[in-house]
This record gives structure tokens, C-alpha cells and sequence, in this order.
């Protein structure tokens, strides 16, 4: 959005919300960071001292935006995004840090790959009191590490497996942003993975460096909102059909070149639209999710053809079971 003031290169976004025990942390690995750059901020009505900890430093790169009341991660977010003026635009967890030249290495990829809109690194896992952790990356290992993977080899495996990007390691051109919007205020687990899921599907491309560029908390007691407690996991797999969604805007011929491996062992699959694709994929899956995807998925597809033969999907309504009545049964 216009502003007043001066462009600069990097705008980093903290969204704040009783971290005052590690905010400070996360403000200083910032503004160490040897690059022309703003940190803005957002504090999501913190109830802890962190608005004294954040208003304590008085570099003139810092600008704090308190906020009035809690709204959750992505409004705050979406507050920081809207107030940037930097070429590249990242955000970085108020419990998080980054590493040394983790935002000169970003801007210097970014720059010599324009083909590029984002860039992501790997995190380093610690615990709460900063000590290494030796467990690996966990949800964040794929295949794509420092591979120049497709737009569709992405998309089929957020389909498949879920979300392995770490947000905080990411840094995007301002034109992403502009291109397909801001956080999704709705979704409070996944609000990352659908903002890659809309990049993908307007033709926007990221690569994923093979460096630890970000230092993520992890806490024993769950209070992060990636560690699976129950309410965690049941919020998720509600949002994940939210996200899916957009894979119904996407071509059938696209379709079928992002899940063509999925699609030769079906026999005879159902290619006459998205949805029967998309229906075609999600059926196979053993997740009570996936399948009532599957059926919304297919039961859309018919919605605009008065003369749709719909035996299909009366069929697979009958097979699959999202609902846990055969287990009521039994």
C-alpha cells in the first residue's frame, strides 16, 4: 500500500503475542542483520510484558503496532504486511530468531533468480531455553530441498502430504502479496500452507535453499500452534479442506498432469472436470477428511449442469464413510 515514507529493501513482519520472554530475542536477531531493512511490530494485545520489552528499543528501524485487541496471528500479520515498504517482505515468529546473514542470503538469491517470487530455508530446531534440538525437520523434510521442482510437482505433494515449508524462514516479493492477497483471517493453523496453494495456482514459483536460515522454538507443553495436541489436529484437518479448495479453480489438463501417477492406476478414471479429478485422488485416501473432500468435491462439480448424470456420485456417497457410521454399527 502507498506510503509517505521512503522504500526499503526488506520489511520484516513480527506478529506478537505473549512472547515477552523471548520477543527481545527475536527483535535484536533482526536488526543485526547487516541489510537496509524495517521491523514492524504487531502486537496482538499481549497481556504479558511484551509491549514493555518491544517499546524498550529505540533503534528508528523499528516501528511498533500495538493493537487494541487480539484478533489472532494472521489478522496481525496482514496488519505488518499492509504497513511494509521493503522490495521483499518476510515474517519471523515472536518466540523465533533469525541466524547470521539470514536475510543477506535471501535478498542475494531473490536478486541473481527473478524467475524466483520466494525464497525458503530450512529452520533449526531448539527447545524453549535455545538448546539445539537433534530431532531433524520433522514436518518440514521433503523432496524438494535445493531442487528446482515444478510448479505441479508442489502442488501434488501439498495435496498428498500437507505442508513441509517453514513460514518463518520465507522472504517473498512485495508482487506476491499484491498478486493473490494477504492471510486468510479464517485460518489459524494452515494460513501459510493456503497462501502457498494460492501462489501456485496464479503461476508463482519458490525455491527452497538448503541452509538453516531461522532459529524455531519448539515447547514441550504444546504451546506452539504447529505441536499436535488434539484441538490442534482437529482444527487442522478442518482447515486443510478449506485450502484444498483451490485446486478446484485449476485446469483439468493441469489437473492431470499434476496427479498423473495417481491417475494410471485408476481404472477408467473420471477426467470430464476438476472435481471428478480431484474426487478420483481424495477418495483413495484413508482420512475421514479427505473423503468428505472427495464427495464435496465431486458433489460441486455437477452444480452448474442441469443435466449432469449424478450416479457417480450417488455411488461414492454410498461407498465411502466420512461420517463414522459403519463404525457406530460395529
Amino acid at each position: 500500500m502507498p506510503t509517505s515514507r521512503s522504500p526499503v529493501r526488506v520489511s520484516v513482519v513480527i506478529p506478537s503475542f505473549n512472547h515477552g520472554a523471548f520477543i527481545g530475542q527475536a527483535i535484536e536477531s533482526v536488526l543485526a542483520q547487516d541489510v537496509d531493512l524495517e521491523l514492524l511490530v504487531v502486537d496482538d494485545a499481549s497481556t504479558d510484558h511484551s509491549r514493555d520489552v518491544i517499546s524498550s528499543f529505540s533503534d528508528p528501524r523499528l516501528r511498533f503496532l500495538p493493537q487494541a485487541e487480539n484478533r489472532g496471528p494472521s489478522a496481525a500479520l496482514n496488519v505488518g504486511v499492509a504497513a511494509a515498504r521493503g522490495q521483499y517482505v518476510t515474517a519471523l515468529g515472536s518466540d523465533d530468531f533469525y541466524l547470521p546473514d539470514t536475510v543477506r542470503t535471501q535478498t542475494s538469491f531473490l536478486d541473481g533468480h527473478p524467475q524466483y517470487d520466494a525464497v525458503f530455508g530450512l529452520p533449526r530446531l531448539i527447545s524453549e531455553s535455545g538448546t539445539p534440538l537433534n530431532a531433524g525437520y520433522q514436518e518440514f523434510s521433503h523432496p524438494f530441498i535445493g531442487k528446482n521442482a515444478t510448479r505441479f510437482e508442489w502442488l501434488r505433494h501439498f495435496f498428498l502430504n500437507g505442508n513441509c515449508l517453514c513460514h518463518p524462514t520465507v522472504m517473498m516479493r512485495r508482487r506476491v502479496h499484491n498478486a493473490v492477497g494477504l492471510y486468510d483471517l479464517r485460518l489459524l493453523n494452515l494460513q501459510d500452507l493456503d497462501l502457498w496453494v494460492r501462489m501456485l495456482v496464479r503461476g508463482l514459483m519458490f525455491f527452497v535453499l538448503p541452509v538453516e536460515l531461522t532459529a524455531r522454538r519448539t515447547f514441550a507443553n504444546n504451546q506452539s500452534l504447529s505441536n499436535r495436541s488434539l484441538p490442534t489436529a482437529l482444527r487442522t484437518q478442518f482447515e486443510l479442506l478449506q485450502v484444498l479448495k483451490a485446486y478446484r479453480s485449476l485446469s483439468v489438463s493441469d489437473l492431470g498432469e499434476i496427479f498423473a501417477q495417481e491417475l494410471r492406476q485408476v481404472r477408467r478414471p473420471d477426467m470430464r472436470s476438476a472435481g471428478a479429478i480431484l474426487a478420483t485422488i481424495a477418495s483413495h485416501s484413508r482420512t475421514a477428511g479427505m473423503q468428505y473432500y472427495a464427495l464435496e468435491s465431486l458433489y460441486e462439480s455437477f452444480a452448474a449442469d442441469r443435466k449432469a448424470d449424478c450416479r457417480p456420485l450417488f455411488a461414492l456417497a454410498a461407498r465411502l464413510d466420512p461420517f463414522g457410521l459403519h463404525m457406530r454399527r460395529t
